[in-house]
């Protein structure tokens, strides 16, 4: 059975397949990329609504301008209240000390000697406080935990090191002598804690320096000392832990209490500015500024594109009379 088809046929089964290989190549090099952009774009509006839904539910459709300059009437007043209640919290003078020269001395010799004087000064003010030597702790730069000059020997001595040694001997002293003025019969230990810098439970605007304390005193003294020393002082002073004994119960004298105690001071750190550390994240995500700054942004090799590209490019412009 001979079948023969037409040449009309043929035209038309011709006709039809290039009809479908256009529209297939136009899908493909042209409709495919700008349904994907429309599907993008939809999304990022879809994200817009979202977000602006929830900025009219949790500020009520308030004018921007308003509720900003609301937040400023209120943030202002807070800001000048922290300033004025953080004064109380610092340590007055208790770390100062000399600092080494810039040049023309050995640092480590230097800080022993600077170290020397300032416990010798101390001493001089215990026998004056307290007439005896043996009833304050002997080594108390060791107590206070200060490198000594051997040990500071064996480390890589900086300037910032010494400062930091010179700072914890004169804060350690300062407490001595701050002790030594509540009429203290006895200083038979005292313990200088690391500082915890930025305690999580105030926001990390404290910090807290803690001594630990073992005297003798009498309680008339230890009352003043509790009530006019810490209470009533005019910085911050909070007992942490207290411990009271007195074995001489029979004694017919006035008692010499055996106390243990652990003091803590607070400094107040203002909070670090974040104000550029914000508009670099806010560059970042904006796409301003570095390498996409508008008249510099920087640009990609584009990719090359291959025969395919290539034919329908020549086909639109030449068949189809497209750009």
């Amino acid at each position: 059975m001979n079948i023969t088809i037409s040449r009309g046929t043929i035209i038309y089964i011709t006709v039809l397949l290039l009809s479908f290989l256009l529209f297939a190549g136009v899908y493909y090099f042209f409709l495919q990329k700008q349904l994907a952009a429309y599907k993008k774009d939809e999304d990022l509006k879809k994200t817009y609504e979202t977000a602006l839904k929830d900025l009219e539910q949790t500020f009520s459709r308030t004018d921007p301008e308003v509720l900003i300059r609301e937040w400023r009437a209120q943030v202002i007043p807070w800001e000048d209240a922290l300033k004025n209640r953080s004064t109380f919290f610092n340590l007055s003078n208790w770390t100062d000390h000399e600092v080494p020269p810039k040049e023309g001395v050995i640092l480590k010799f230097w800080y022993e000697e600077q170290a020397q004087k300032m416990v010798k000064q101390l001493y001089e003010k215990v026998g004056e406080k307290m007439g005896r030597y043996d009833l304050f702790p002997q080594d108390i730069r060791k107590s206070l935990g200060v490198l000594t000059l051997d040990e500071i020997s064996r480390t890589d001595v900086t300037e910032e090191l010494v400062n930091k040694q010179l700072a914890k001997l004169a804060f350690g002293i300062k407490m001595c002598e701050y002790l030594l003025d509540s009429k203290m019969t006895s200083i038979d230990d005292i313990v200088f804690w690391p500082p915890i810098l930025q305690h999580p439970d105030f926001e990390k605007l404290l910090s807290f320096f803690v001594f630990g304390v073992r005297c003798s005193m009498t309680m008339k003294d230890f009352v003043n000392f509790v009530e006019q020393k810490l209470r009533l002082a005019d910085r911050y002073f909070h007992v942490n832990a207290i411990r009271i004994q007195y074995p001489y119960i029979a004694y017919n004298v006035e008692p010499l209490l055996q106390i243990e105690m652990i003091i803590s001071q607070a400094n107040y750190k203002p909070p670090q500015e974040v104000g550029a550390d914000i508009r670099l994240q806010y560059q970042a995500q904006m796409g301003v500024g570095g390498q996409r700054r508008q008249g510099t942004q920087e640009t990609t090799p584009e990719e090359q594109p291959g025969f395919a590209a290539k034919a329908w490019k020549w086909f639109k412009r030449n068949i189809l009379y497209m750009n």
